[in-house]
């Protein structure tokens, strides 16, 4: 198929930097972004930011757990950010 171009599904826009850290949860319905350099944290849906938290330390590792809960890990911390069995708990 020569030629043929490959198209951005989605372009996400948000951080004022560069991204450290981009992980696709299990379901593979959010992607975690992670600035360490503006000190952000987006959560993604379908190229919709869901919801955004500003960090205040370095974020070096993230995953989902088993429980589809996400875990940061930085220097001297660990911290869960709780969802309802892989789910965003949104606020109405």
């Amino acid at each position: 198929m020569k030629g043929d171009q490959i198209k951005p599904t989605y372009i996400l826009k948000g951080h004022k930097y560069n991204i450290d850290l981009l992980v696709f949860s299990p379901n593979g319905r959010y992607l975690l972004s992670v600035s360490n350099h503006d000190g952000s944290m987006f959560l993604w849906e379908k190229g919709e930011c869901i919801t955004k938290n500003r960090i205040s330390k370095t974020v070096s590792r993230a995953i989902f757990d088993n429980n589809g809960d996400l875990v940061t890990v930085g220097r001297g911390y660990l911290k869960v950010w709780k969802f309802s069995n892989g789910e965003v708990l949104r606020k109405k």
